[in-house]
């Protein structure tokens, strides 16, 4: 290879090398995939840099600056040194594996922290809401409602902080904040069934059936099968005369749950010829 192209590639590679290093200063803070990328290419290209750098005499070779300090033997090394290829790359070497040992740590021990930091979170909010859920277990709905707007300071769009404060509301009458709750609830988390369930109870409670309707269907699409939605849905469907479809809904609910004394009243009126059957389950649940 000419001279004059070796040069030309050592100058290009040794530029680059530089403005890797420039990037690398900068984008660090970007984490260890950013950090371990510039370093590649820092690697890469000072490899070339190195490789086509101009041929200069051998390691142990007495060059004329050290002739030139041979007095003084600290000054010939130090100059043998500068002017030898292979220690100013080991010398190089040395320096970048000195930053990698003193930074590299740091990078991993920031995102070990952050992990660290998100999953305390996630066990706190987890700690809330189950303690909130006992206070109102308890009908301790005060204690409740703040262990709740505790869990919503830490994360606003919590599903289960938002269902259980709204679930507060509809259990204390207040059916108007209940609604604008869930209804939040459900434009954070759109396939979180219960929330719609917990609606179609706030509409039925202020004589909306049709509002009430829609949400516990909307309930039972994501795949709800509580006995009480299914109870639900039979009573709006018989009172709008659809007895077919009533049945079926309280066939389920009593599929689900075999307590529903009601249910199998109203199947018994709804189902004449079965009425006797329904009757003896009824009376074996009175029991």
């Amino acid at each position: 290879m000419k001279a004059s192209d070796q040069s030309k590639k050592y100058s290009r590679y040794l530029r680059w090398t530089i403005v890797s290093c420039a990037l690398l200063a900068l984008l660090w803070p970007l984490g260890n995939f950013v950090f371990w990328i510039m370093l590649g290419f820092i690697s890469y290209f000072g490899f070339f840099a190195y490789f086509y750098q101009a041929k200069t005499k051998p390691i142990f070779g007495r060059s004329d600056a050290a002739q030139q300090h041979q007095g003084n033997p600290v000054a010939a090394l130090w100059e043998t040194i500068k002017r030898t290829k292979s220690i100013q790359f080991a010398i190089a070497m040395g320096v970048l594996g000195f930053f990698i040992v003193l930074f590299a740590p740091t990078f991993t021990s920031s995102d070990s922290e952050e992990v660290q930091t998100m999953d305390q979170q996630t066990v706190n909010i987890d700690s809330l809401v189950d303690l909130g859920n006992e206070k109102y277990n308890r009908g301790e709905y005060e204690s409740a409602l703040s262990l709740y707007d505790e869990v919503l300071r830490v994360d606003p769009t919590n599903q289960f902080g938002l269902y259980n404060k709204a679930l507060v509301y509809y259990s204390k009458k207040d059916y108007r904040k209940s609604i604008s709750l869930v209804n939040y609830c459900i434009q954070q988390n759109p396939d979180y069934g219960p929330a719609y369930y917990l609606l179609g109870d706030d509409f039925k409670f202020i004589d909306k059936a049709d509002s009430a309707l829609y949400f516990f269907e909307k309930a039972y699409e994501l795949g709800v099968r509580d006995p009480g939605l299914l109870q639900n849905l039979g009573d709006i469907y018989y009172d709008q005369n659809e007895n077919k479809t009533a049945i079926q809904f309280y066939k389920q609910a009593v599929g689900q749950d075999t307590t529903l004394i009601f249910v199998y009243e109203r199947l018994a009126e709804l189902e004449p010829s079965q009425a006797e059957n329904y009757r003896r389950r009824a009376a074996l649940v009175k029991k």
